[in-house]
């Protein structure tokens, strides 16, 4: 049902001939047929327009009043055509796997689909061409009839008056429906050609998605090589004053640790280099974990930014807003995949430590390594105000390794803490007097000032601790 019509264009046009089929009994068209049936013609034209010019949507008051309901209608049914399969569309980018690619399959799928049809109608509309210029011909007879009184008839004839008249009636009728049967194929093409347009623009914003994550991928390749040149940088020009934090990197991390004289990593399959190592762990992952990865990073950070099309399209800065986010869940689902490793029993591999072993020179040699590293703060004579521990995991491998580091050391304490992940050892520096603790943070004194009245940040370690008692008297 269309408003511009007030009813629906077949229920309108059969309103429209019935009143002129009425009209033409009507003594006004039996006393002046032609110029009745001239004035009929042109109200049906009017209507359903002609041939010629149905389809000049450039210039709207040549348009006919079904064209224009038609034309409205269909980009009407355009935009709601658009908005309900984009949503269908969008909804292909909330699944798992190839995101982009499926929406953009889907586009083009159905761009194919609107090419196809436009094609068909106009290969309809050619069909029906020669069709209407018969009828038009006939019309244009009938309508000679009724100015000459169909030759063989007087023009006021009575009967042969209604006769033609009932004749042209006949040939309006046939041409007007003719018509209004290419004037809905005509709307049918609008319609295609409306909904390929906003096609073209999903493509397009698409294309654009497309972009900004390839864009976000080299920044995330790139970001631990920009990390990696800031902190040598920083380190490279650093004094006493303050300056801004580098970027955390986990290269800069592991060669920080590996050039650590007090900190040891211990990686899976005895492998010595980080990222050899995280490449390993990464192949070793299956398809069914990598889908839940996906799926849970879609839950956990995209969809509440919009979905991925959302987080692209009304993101600024997509390196400021889903880096960080992706990185730390990224981090926090491969760490359930993560092989549980106890460090007691690498470690006892590496020293021949076993239950029936038994401690040998080398098993000695290793541990006072590992206790020399672990050097106190100032020097003392040996055993003056100074106890070894070794914070060992509680697990069973962790008691035969902390019973044998005992044998081959009486003095060393083994405490048994929970997780598997960390074995420490550690000397516990004597009793200190204020002199020595003057004189140890006295270098820290500049840097605490500037930090204490920042309402932000603590410069105490303990964040739990809100009342310190000054050194100085």
């Amino acid at each position: 049902n269309l408003s511009d019509l007030g009813a629906t264009p077949a229920e309108a046009l059969t309103g429209l001939l019935a009143g002129v089929e009425e009209q033409s009994q009507q003594s006004v068209a039996q006393e002046d047929p032609i110029n009745w049936a001239r004035q009929a013609l042109t109200r049906v034209r009017e209507w359903v327009g002609s041939g010629s010019d149905a389809n000049q949507e450039g210039n709207d008051w040549r348009r006919s009043k079904l064209n224009r309901a038609l034309t409205n209608a269909a980009q009407k049914v355009a935009e709601e055509w658009d908005r309900e399969m984009t949503r269908e569309v969008l909804a292909l980018m909330e699944h798992p796997g190839a995101r982009l690619a499926a929406a953009e399959a889907a586009l083009n799928g159905l761009m194919e689909f609107c090419v196809a049809a436009g094609k068909e109608q106009r290969q309809r509309l050619a069909q029906l061409a020669p069709r209407t210029a018969q009828l038009w011909q006939q019309l244009e007879t009938s309508l000679r009839d009724c100015a000459t009184g169909g030759g063989g008839f007087r023009l006021f004839g009575g009967r042969s008056t209604r006769r033609l008249l009932r004749a042209f009636i006949d040939c309006l009728a046939q041409y007007a429906r003719q018509r209004f049967t290419e004037e809905a194929i005509c709307a049918c093409r609008h319609f295609f050609a409306q909904w390929q347009a906003r096609l073209t623009d999903r493509l397009r914003d698409v294309g654009f998605c497309r972009q900004r994550l390839r864009h976000l991928q080299e920044n995330l390749d790139n970001v631990s090589v920009d990390s990696d040149e800031e902190m040598a940088g920083t380190v490279v020009g650093s004094d006493s004053t303050m300056s801004r934090s580098p970027a955390p990197s986990t290269e800069a991390y592991w060669e920080a640790i590996r050039q650590s004289p007090t900190a040891r990593v211990v990686l899976p399959d005895q492998e010595e280099d980080l990222e050899r190592a995280a490449c390993r762990f990464l192949q070793r992952l299956e398809s069914e974990q990598w889908t839940d990865l996906d799926r849970e990073l879609h839950e956990r950070v995209l969809m509440p930014r919009g979905g991925l099309h959302g987080a692209c399209i009304n993101s600024g800065d997509m390196t400021r807003t889903l880096t960080v986010p992706l990185l730390d869940e990224a981090i926090t689902l491969l760490g359930r995949h993560l092989p549980i490793m106890d460090v007691a029993q690498i470690l006892g591999a590496e020293l021949g430590v076993s239950p029936e072993a038994a401690v040998g020179p080398h098993f000695e040699k290793s541990t006072k390594e590992y206790l020399e590293r672990s050097v106190p703060l100032f020097a003392r004579p040996q055993g003056a105000g100074q106890s070894q521990f070794l914070l060992i995991p509680a697990s069973e491998v962790g008691k035969t390794l902390g019973d044998a580091f005992v044998k081959a050391l009486p003095e060393l304490k083994v405490v048994r803490v929970p997780g598997q992940a960390d074995l420490m050892f550690c000397r516990e520096q004597g009793p200190l007097t204020v002199q020595d603790l003057q004189r140890l943070l006295r270098p820290c004194r500049v840097t605490y000032e500037a930090v204490a009245m920042s309402p932000q940040s603590s410069p105490h370690a303990r964040f739990d601790i809100t009342d310190w008692v000054p050194l100085d008297p």
